[in-house]
């Protein structure tokens, strides 16, 4: 009797079929997920930028540009 209940079980593991709810489900909270950390590295380059564009301005030698002459 033992054996046939086993038997019985890996059939039934074997006969499932893929609950589409469920996969939907799981293709919303994956597509959710994904976008969500991609406007995090955005967020993340955005000041990553930013800082490395302060950081080589204050680097840079600063000119002084000849002021025109006035007319009167």
């Amino acid at each position: 009797m033992r054996v046939t209940l086993q038997a019985t079980t890996a059939t039934n593991l074997l006969k499932k079929t893929i609950n589409l709810r469920l996969a939907i489900i799981c293709m919303a909270a994956a597509s959710v997920g994904l976008s969500m950390a991609i406007i995090n590295i955005s967020k993340l380059l955005l000041v990553i930028c930013g800082v490395a564009t302060l950081l080589f301005n204050q680097r840079t030698p600063k000119t002084v540009a000849s002021q025109p002459e006035r007319l009167s």
